[in-house]
């Protein structure tokens, strides 16, 4: 082609762009343009120069972290980025000249076109109508505009459906006719929300639990109960209980009292012995239907296998449970058929009833006593047993003491697991009176609140707290692994978790079992994905976060932080706002779409 030809052939072009940037605009305007005046390069950490002329500049009102368009000229496409400098300057300054006397009131030297940077983040071809990272040459003079917000987040990749947290934030504005969505595919990658307090992270994963997902939520402050109150229809609420809870409290008043503390905590109508159901207490809160769950853990079920609930064991002790309570079990068996052989005719039935009542405080201090009809007058009594009418006491303290001594443990870790033993003790999170089971039945329910505020209130133990989730984590967990062995397709759970550290510690700060921690992370988050689990975790303490929930997030809610997170995190470019950033604004870094500042939606 001929020179005159080309010309022609992109004045075309430059037109076509312009039109092309007003109809994609949001106002139908162009604010500004591609400098001339530097190269300009597309590439990693290249920004974009734009020109902007005095009179655009005074409309547009351009600001800092705001999202705009550049419309390229010779290959059509539309590339979205974030201001990330803006330079105004007076006239003398771009002349060089300075002023002899001091600081005359000049305005028509102010006059001058202001120069900003964008960061590209992703284009959409508008030739192919493909969208992807910003990799397209940007040609000089490009139009740049602010986009329609349905443009805006298309070239985003924000999904169309899904969970509605948010609006895109430009600028330091809320675009209120934007939706900032998570659809199932992102929720069943997993999430994690990295916050300082009273940054949102709450309020965040309040949105989630009151959508239209089925969701699993662990509460410790009471927080989400008392939503799912304002919020929620119908709901279950697991209360795990302690026996501090009820001490002075005659057997004959329970469940009732259960459902009574919980109405007076939480404002709900105090329940009857009529709603007292067979595996719980139906309680109405401010017009809603709650379903409660007083629950405790029973140790003989779990004692077995007991390190598998039990993250803070240490890794030593966990490595050695399973031959201690082989051990253990076996005298434990042993000595009761050499002790009872003579007055029982089924010593079985009795060590079946040991096994099934003994506690933690059995194993350390307390004796254990049992019910039976002996045959037998009088008293009988041995180093380890008492047998008196119908009555038989068993010193399980000694018989387990003894095993740890076969066993030649070492002293560090005899005391872990003492140490462990006495914590369970004192919290009594077991074996707490007339509490109802736990049926996967209740996982039919769309709403399920772990109300673990009555645990940190009777017990102040991170540990109690943390064994009572990961007993109810197995089970969720046992549940949709048997739905997904059978074949039967179950609807995506949501499993939430706010102050996520201490459910899932790093294992090289505290005493905690790595073998144990991250197996149930993996569990939840590799296995679960197809088993339809997905995990939404915060945190406020990123470094006292396990590892591996960084790793297997792949999305990341960054919200108000420190710059030293950030850094870590591989948001330091985004230190400017997010240090000082209002409550709700956050940066999105998701495998599905580019990084979006939002503004989560109000708990209203």
């Amino acid at each position: 082609m001929e020179e005159e030809e080309i010309i022609s052939e992109l004045n075309k072009k430059v037109e076509e762009a312009d039109n092309d940037a007003k109809s994609l605009s949001a106002d139908n305007s162009i604010i500004g343009r591609v400098t001339r005046y530097e190269t300009v390069r597309v590439g990693e950490r290249n920004y974009i120069g734009i020109d902007i002329g005095f009179e655009d500049y005074m409309r547009s009102n351009i600001k800092m972290d705001e999202y705009l368009g550049i419309r390229t000229i010779v290959h059509p496409a539309l590339i979205i980025g974030r201001v990330i400098s803006i330079s105004r300057s007076d006239m003398l300054a771009t002349l060089r000249i300075r002023e002899i006397s001091s600081y005359p009131k000049d305005p028509a030297t102010i006059m001058t076109d202001t120069f900003i940077e964008i960061e590209p983040i992703a284009e959409k071809d508008l030739v192919k109508g493909v969208i992807r990272p910003a990799v397209s040459p940007i040609d000089p003079q490009s139009p740049v505009i602010r986009p329609k917000s349905e443009i805006l987040e298309e070239i985003l990749g924000i999904p169309k459906e899904g969970i509605t947290i948010g609006r895109i934030y430009s600028g330091g504005e809320v675009l209120e006719d934007t939706e900032v969505k998570l659809d199932e595919e992102i929720l069943r990658h997993h999430v994690l929300i990295i916050g300082t307090t009273g940054s949102g992270k709450t309020t965040l994963l309040k949105t989630i639990t009151s959508s239209n997902v089925k969701v699993f939520v662990f509460d410790r402050q009471g927080d989400f109960v008392r939503h799912a109150i304002n919020k929620i229809d119908e709901f279950v609420v697991i209360m795990p209980v302690t026996k501090r809870m009820i001490e002075n409290v005659p057997s004959k008043f329970l469940p009732l009292q259960y459902g009574e503390k919980f109405a007076e905590r939480y404002g709900c109508e105090f329940p009857t012995e009529y709603d007292i159901k067979q595996n719980e207490i139906l309680m109405e809160c401010k017009g809603k239907v709650v379903h409660l769950i007083p629950y405790s853990i029973r140790f003989g079920e779990v004692f077995p296998t007991l390190y598998k609930i039990a993250p803070y064991m240490s890794e030593t002790a966990t490595l050695e449970w399973d031959a201690i309570f082989q051990v253990f079990s076996s005298m434990l068996e042993n000595t009761l058929e050499e002790k009872l052989k003579d007055y029982v005719s089924d010593v079985r039935e009795i060590i079946s009833k040991v096994m099934e009542n003994i506690e933690p405080e059995n194993l350390i201090f307390k004796e254990l006593k049992i019910e039976h009809d002996f045959e037998i007058k009088g008293t009988k009594t041995t180093d380890v047993i008492k047998i008196s009418n119908n009555l038989l006491t068993v010193y399980v303290n000694k018989i387990f003491t003894k095993a740890l001594e076969e066993l030649k443990l070492f002293p560090q870790t005899k005391n872990s697991i003492m140490r462990v033993i006495k914590a369970f003790a004192e919290s009594g999170i077991f074996n707490v009176g007339k509490t109802f089971h736990f049926s996967e039945d209740f996982f039919k329910y769309n709403k399920i609140i772990v109300d673990l505020t009555w645990i940190l209130d009777y017990s102040a133990s991170v540990q109690a707290m943390a064994t009572i989730a990961y007993k109810l984590l197995s089970d969720f967990y046992n549940w949709k692994d048997k739905l997904y062995k059978e074949g039967k397709v179950s609807e995506l759970t949501l499993l939430i978790m706010d102050e996520a550290h201490e459910y899932f510690p790093q294992t090289t700060k505290v005493e905690a079992s790595k073998e144990i921690v991250e197996g149930l992370i993996n569990r939840l988050m590799r296995l679960g994905r197809v088993r339809n689990i997905g995990v939404i975790l915060a945190t406020h303490v990123s470094d006292d976060l396990n590892e591996l929930i960084i790793q297997l997030t792949n999305t990341k809610i960054i919200m108000r932080n420190d710059i030293s997170i950030l850094k870590k995190l591989g948001f330091e470019d985004y230190a400017d706002i997010l240090q000082i950033a209002p409550v709700g604004v956050a940066v999105i870094r998701s495998t599905k779409f580019s990084d979006v500042l939002i503004r989560t939606l109000s708990d209203s």
